[in-house]
């Protein structure tokens, strides 16, 4: 049960690596767009530095979930002698599921309440330290991208048409 526990952790760390990967990349794509004179010239090593880095995460999320995958299937083999009786590979799915699903959740969450606490300063002149409305959208654009991915995550984990059926139920009431 430790093996089985321990490779779903390692494909959840991915799943979360990964997310974090796409929102870096967003926040990256979003400056450049906007100060793409800064990158010219002399930056160019800064600019492969960060490639490099993105790479290395990529690489780093890609191999977390192999890992997390073999050991899954191992652990699918093996009880390790101390539950007589392994999980059958619906349980192991399911519970792959709703950790995914949680995962999913708290990037939705944490980018909901993020557009919402931009909107809210936004509508606060008197706090000095709020960005000038030029400025603003960007950050609207991140908690939004973080709030799409959470909600692509858990789609993917419970499934399209788990998603429309609860959506059908609740405009039936």
């Amino acid at each position: 049960m430790i093996r089985i526990i321990t490779a779903l952790a390692l494909r959840l760390l991915a799943m979360y690596v990964l997310a974090t990967l796409a929102l870096s990349l967003t926040v990256f794509l979003l400056q450049t767009r906007f100060e793409w004179g800064a990158l010219r010239g002399d930056n160019w090593t800064y600019l492969g530095g960060v490639l490099v880095v993105f790479v290395l995460v990529a690489g780093i999320g890609a191999l977390l979930w192999r890992l997390g995958t073999r050991a899954l299937r191992t652990a699918d083999r093996h009880d390790g002698g101390m539950v007589p009786a392994a999980p059958s590979r619906t349980d192991l799915l399911t519970l792959q599921r709703t950790l995914f699903a949680l995962l999913g959740l708290y990037f939705a969450v944490h980018g909901l309440l993020g557009l919402l606490r931009d909107l809210v300063l936004h509508l606060d002149r008197n706090v000095p330290w709020v960005a000038d409305f030029a400025s603003m959208p960007l950050a609207w654009l991140l908690q939004l991208v973080e709030l799409l991915i959470g909600l692509a995550i858990v789609v993917a984990a419970v499934g399209p048409r788990a998603v429309l059926r609860c959506w059908s139920r609740r405009h039936q009431a």
